[in-house]
């Protein structure tokens, strides 16, 4: 009888032992496999930022190569056909042809200023010399200047030096998001501001157009591009639509950024 007692509380005790060890054994596995799958997601994560980052390098580096050819090729060429055009100021001509010649050297300056303008969005080097927030409020200025819109830029907070390929991707997204707003928007005024708290930065665009309709889905080149450089940044994007106009609000937590 106590032998017979003393097999079952051994059996009792085995069986807890295997038990045990059993739970003991898929708990490792599936830690294991945790791990794993953490290891695959921050693989897939490091492959996605790094065809995020070869995608908006390749932009950035076309995006230079077309500037250096509109400001050394065309605009040279203007340059060059409104040399030849002055020298004709001195001929006898009518006083009629001497005006229209005025005219058309006016024309030409206007075209080499506007491709000194385009040339410099595509590669603003005031990104290098003066800083991120300089060279937003120098886009908003001009803007101003040349568009039937209101820009009214506000920044707060120290400025933080960052890397100079983040703040080109910052100042990509702000300059396609005001593209967005001159296209679609028909505001009469909007606002570009940037707000630096501690190690993150807020960036708000907001205009008092017609409104976003978000239940369309868009397919636009430039949105996508926005969202590619804000996956690559980290970065967090909310839209509010209303009546009133739309805004947009990104955060950046600027310790993952760099």
């Amino acid at each position: 009888m106590i032998k017979n007692k003393k097999e079952k509380q051994f059996y009792l005790i085995v069986s807890l032992l295997l038990v045990v060890l059993s739970f003991g054994i898929w708990f490792f596995f599936k830690q294991r496999q945790k791990i794993k799958n953490k290891e695959i997601i921050t693989l897939q994560q490091q492959q996605e930022i790094s065809r995020l980052e070869a995608l908006i390098d390749g932009e950035e580096n076309e995006r230079r190569r077309i500037a250096q050819e509109l400001h050394d090729g065309l605009n040279g060429d203007l340059s060059a056909i409104k040399y030849r055009l002055s020298a004709l100021e001195d001929s006898n001509l009518s006083p009629n042809d001497s005006e229209n010649l005025t005219k058309v050297i006016n024309m030409i300056d206007e075209s080499c200023a506007q491709v000194r303008s385009i040339s410099h969005n595509l590669m603003p080097s005031s990104i290098i010399d003066y800083g991120l927030a300089e060279t937003i409020r120098e886009f908003c200025i001009k803007m101003n200047a040349s568009q039937p819109i209101k820009i009214d830029f506000q920044s707060f907070g120290n400025g933080i030096i960052l890397p100079k390929k983040i703040e080109t991707n910052i100042y990509r997204i702000i300059q396609e998001l005001i593209t967005n707003v001159l296209k679609h928007s028909e505001a009469t005024e909007a606002m570009v501001q940037l707000n630096y708290r501690d190690d993150e930065l807020f960036i708000t665009v907001e205009d008092n157009g017609i409104g976003l309709d978000t239940t369309k889905p868009s397919d636009g080149i430039g949105l996508k591009n926005i969202k590619s450089r804000i996956d690559f940044l980290n970065a967090q994007l909310d839209v509010n639509c209303s009546s009133i106009g739309t805004s947009y609000t990104i955060s950046i937590d600027l310790n993952k950024a760099k």
